[in-house]
């Protein structure tokens, strides 16, 4: 009883917390600029949040201000949703997009493939921004007249079946999926007059049913796709665990995946450069770094992004405490300690 007592105030103070004005405020202004940047369906968006069909009413009376039940709901799915975007510690709240080299490897890739209608691939260990660069460039490439840029994501579930029903409820030719092949087909069907480039992230969850779906689709209507992903994906494509570096950058040329593999050319990222991390951190942190903190920053970082961001949320955290105006390494090992939960 005291349990359950406990979740139900709990739960009352979620929900008061979602009266606060501000906070609706903003899950109704972000909600109402993602749907209209992507140009989005209430019905396709609600879906989008995990709401559903059953969820397009809801939404559309939050967004448009009449929704007079409770919020709390339609609330907690677009933050939700918003975190999975942006990341709970998303690189864009916290330094902002960064033009790094390997993000204009990106865009030089998915340009590539886009003009050339080809299938490529980016590859790099997580965190060293793949995901950002993408988004990226598919906000730079909306209204240019030329096929749009749609980004379908991966995940640790997916397989041939799976997929073939989520393209075709992503391109809308179904309402609830149907029978894979079906699906496939009416895929097919609408990128042959419909035309439009993929970008296909967390390739390295594909299976070798999957990528040759991919490999099929594109054969069939010469849909250009960009496949990131990150090594994993090419021992996916070569049958073998594959390394950065190795001489058979395309694929095992009598592999399972041949025939992807025949029509796939490989880019690899090499993640931050050392003068990007300095850059970025005393831009972000408005302070100087000294010699000592620079050279333990570069080696704390390891080229990630993502690692990066989540140092400077913590370096900032001091810095504002200390007041200090210049970073020490002592500042850089505290931050380093708190991400792996080691007081010192």
């Amino acid at each position: 009883m005291a349990e359950a007592a406990t979740q139900l105030e709990n739960l009352d103070e979620r929900r008061a917390a979602i009266e606060d004005k501000r906070r609706i405020s903003n899950a109704v202004s972000w909600a109402s600029a993602w749907v209209d940047e992507h140009d989005l369906e209430i019905i396709a968006f609600s879906r989008a949040i995990g709401l559903g069909d059953s969820g397009r009413t809801l939404v559309s009376k939050f967004l448009s201000g009449k929704l007079e039940s409770d919020p709390t709901t339609v609330v907690l799915a677009i933050e939700q949703f918003r975190a999975s975007v942006e990341g709970p510690e998303g690189i864009s709240a916290v330094i902002g997009f960064r033009e790094t080299k390997s993000a204009r490897m990106v865009w030089q890739a998915a340009n590539s493939a886009r003009e050339g209608h080809k299938m490529a691939a980016v590859v790099g260990y997580t965190g060293f921004g793949k995901t950002e660069a993408l988004r990226q460039f598919q906000r730079q490439t909306q209204h240019d007249r030329k096929p749009p840029v749609r980004i379908i994501t991966c995940n640790v579930l997916v397989n041939a079946p799976f997929m073939a029903k989520k393209l075709a409820l992503e391109l809308g030719v179904v309402e609830k999926g149907g029978e894979p092949a079906m699906c496939l087909d009416l895929v097919m069907k609408r990128l042959r007059s419909h035309p439009e480039f993929w970008i296909v992230d967390e390739a390295n969850f594909l299976h070798e049913r999957c990528l040759e779906v991919l490999r099929n689709i594109y054969d069939v209507t010469a849909t250009g796709m960009l496949l990131a992903g990150t090594p994993t994906f090419l021992g996916t494509v070569n049958n073998r665990q594959h390394a950065p570096g190795a001489a058979a950058a395309g694929g095992s040329p009598d592999g399972p995946l041949a025939l992807f593999a025949d029509r796939i050319f490989t880019t690899y990222l090499p993640g931050l450069a050392d003068d990007e991390v300095i850059d970025i951190a005393e831009d972000v942190l408005k302070a100087e770094l000294a010699d000592q903190a620079i050279q333990r920053l570069i080696v704390y970082v390891n080229h990630n992004m993502r690692r990066l961001t989540r140092m400077l949320l913590e370096l900032r955290e001091i810095r504002k405490k200390s007041g200090a105006r210049r970073i020490d390494e002592k500042m850089i090992d505290v931050a380093w300690a708190k991400l792996q939960h080691v007081s010192k």
